[in-house]
């Protein structure tokens, strides 16, 4: 998987920090692929990550940045992780942080 973020002066920092899934969190289908995500209680923070990496999805997706009307700020750890359909990812420039081992592959 590459990025392909669109303004090469804003790409998002891979950091060794843990943004994993709450008991709580939500779903969302967006163009056909589904979603899972995470809003803090402040709403300062939206993680997002696929949520069926085992399911029939494009090469190519593209993370929304927003849900709710939240800014999606990070990809939570293990968001693409495994799924080995998916070749490129379009990262928004509301993308600020990047958990790691989001994009781990099995393999």
């Amino acid at each position: 998987m590459r990025n392909e973020n669109s303004a090469a002066a804003n790409i998002p920092l891979v950091v060794p920090v843990s943004i994993t899934w709450a008991d709580n969190a939500k779903t969302v289908t967006i163009d056909g692929v589904e979603w899972r995500y995470n809003i803090s209680s402040d709403k300062s923070v939206c993680a997002i990550g696929v949520k069926n990496l085992e399911g029939d999805l494009p090469s190519q997706v593209t993370i929304p940045s927003e849900v709710e009307g939240v800014k999606v700020t990070a990809v939570a750890a293990d968001a693409f992780s495994h799924n080995e359909d998916i070749e490129s990812v379009v990262i928004p420039d509301s993308v600020t942080v990047i958990a790691d081992g989001a994009f781990f592959l099995k393999d």
